[in-house]
């Protein structure tokens, strides 16, 4: 498998305007237009106010990049975004390969039939969201949950940010961009598409690991699967499969495991599972892995003198759980990095 990534720099500009600015992919409108020094600081006073207009503008993001004949020859090769903010059409050499309308998804198109060796051109439309809402409220009407005299829209008919449209705590600035990572991953004969893992904690000092697995294959080829299970860098259980129609299934038991607890009740030690795909040669195709702990959760409602209990049950043990409300740590959730979160 080959990766093509295509963050970085792209142009940027108003949609039919000749003006670029350069625009770090991933990002938004809205931070390549702060770091060229063209709109003051969103969050100083209300200069939210002077920047309604972004919102109400279609954007263009365009870059060239290079494809090689090895890529080429490839028998899949895909356009992967990670995530668009929000409506949008993608355009490769002069066509149409597809659209978008959810920030929070995957995207992936066929990129095969336009391709061309050498250099490529990429072109990302971004649609104005607020007349499109404002079309769409035509319709049927949604009611805004934002606070303030500059409330402007619920922002409900599209899956988009939320607090785009205004909070509490927070501005009215409607983003759009490619906000998380962009790549062209070219393939021969298959590739994981997803794997899910269900726990059974039904016995004792037992924890069962039953997982599916569903692969992308090209066709023809008697593809095979490895799932390893890994605690502090070491292997603890493996098991081969084959594919079948493109699903495999696997199980893993986990003698004495290692429980993941809420904080304050314990520790939370992370187990790794690792799925391999090879070909028929024992060549390895893909790698997908996913971190998680082992435990139960479960909701108890019993009756009482008060009606029902509302109480969580983790591992077996009662524990009392307030609750808490996240916001984004930042209004441009692109330019966050682990450290922030941390």
């Amino acid at each position: 498998m080959k990766i093509i990534s295509l963050n970085g720099l792209w142009l940027l500009s108003k949609k039919g305007y000749n003006e670029d600015i350069i625009a770090n992919v991933p990002g938004t409108v809205h931070t390549a237009l702060l770091a060229a020094g063209i709109i003051p600081d969103p969050f100083y006073r209300d200069n939210e106010k002077k920047l309604m207009w972004i919102g109400e503008t279609a954007w263009e993001y365009r870059r060239q990049f290079t494809v090689d004949r090895e890529t080429l020859n490839c028998e899949r090769i895909i356009l992967k975004c990670y995530g668009l903010d929000t409506l949008a059409t993608i355009i490769v050499n002069g066509r149409q390969i597809g659209t978008a309308n959810n920030m929070y998804r995957i995207w992936e198109y066929d990129l095969k039939p336009v391709l061309e060796e050498g250099e490529n051109s990429i072109i990302i439309q971004f649609p104005a969201v607020m007349p499109y809402l404002r079309a769409k409220d035509e319709e049927f009407f949604l009611p805004a949950w934002g606070v303030g005299e500059y409330k402007i829209n619920s922002g409900g008919w599209i899956r988009k940010q939320p607090s785009n449209f205004g909070w509490d705590w927070g501005p009215m600035l409607v983003t759009c961009g490619i906000w998380r990572d962009i790549e062209i991953i070219a393939y021969n004969k298959g590739r994981i598409s997803e794997f899910n893992i269900l726990q059974d904690h039904s016995k004792e000092g037992l924890v069962i690991l039953d997982v599916e697995s569903r692969i992308e294959s090209t066709g023809g080829h008697n593809l095979k699967g490895k799932l390893e299970l890994e605690l502090a860098g070491e292997i603890l259980v493996e098991e081969e499969g084959v594919f079948q129609d493109g699903l495999a299934e696997f199980q893993l038991k986990v003698e004495d495991p290692q429980l993941w607890w809420p904080k304050g009740m314990g520790d939370q030690p992370l187990y790794t599972v690792r799925l391999s795909l090879f070909d028929e040669e024992g060549h390895e195709l893909d790698r997908q892995s996913k971190r998680i702990g082992l435990r139960t959760l479960e909701l108890l409602q019993e009756d009482d003198q008060w009606g029902q209990s509302f109480m969580f049950v983790v591992n077996g043990r009662k524990f009392f759980a307030k609750g808490a409300n996240w916001i984004p740590a930042d209004t441009f959730v692109a330019r966050l990095k682990a450290e922030d979160y941390y």
